[in-house]
């Protein structure tokens, strides 16, 4: 007679990644970042911290806050430098700075972009914006 096994319940790590990427889904953005926060704060080991601090990052961009958004992109530009998601953080941290009216460091962010991911999507859009700043 077999026993049977029961499916693990879904962690609480991926409970939470999930709630917060849900809000982030629906463009709740002021609840995505909560949730992202939440989750940084209490898994900060998880494998998927590029991702989370990508989101977190997203979530305030969408909110029009860039005094947030930038630290969360920038997290993920310098602690992961070989994440699938630096290109697109650079590429959303210049938008940031050129919202907030710094073009010089826009432009800066655009080159390192370029010159670090000269093949990405995110370089490509990068250039056309850097044109965009002359």
């Amino acid at each position: 007679i077999q026993t049977p096994t029961l499916a693990a319940p879904p962690s609480l790590k991926k409970i939470t990644s999930d709630l917060a990427l849900g809000h982030f889904k629906s463009q709740n953005y002021r609840d995505a970042a909560a949730g992202f926060t939440d989750f940084l704060k209490r898994f900060p080991e998880s494998s998927n911290l590029p991702q989370a601090y990508f989101c977190l990052g997203s979530s305030h961009y969408a909110l029009q806050d860039c005094v947030s958004a930038i630290p969360a992109f920038q997290t993920v530009i310098t602690r992961f430098t070989s994440s699938q998601r630096t290109p697109d953080a650079m590429l959303n941290m210049a938008e940031c700075q050129s919202d907030m009216k710094d073009k010089t460091a826009a432009r800066q962010t655009l080159n390192n972009l370029i010159k670090r991911f000269p093949n990405s999507a995110a370089a490509k859009t990068g250039k056309g914006r850097l044109s965009e700043l002359k």
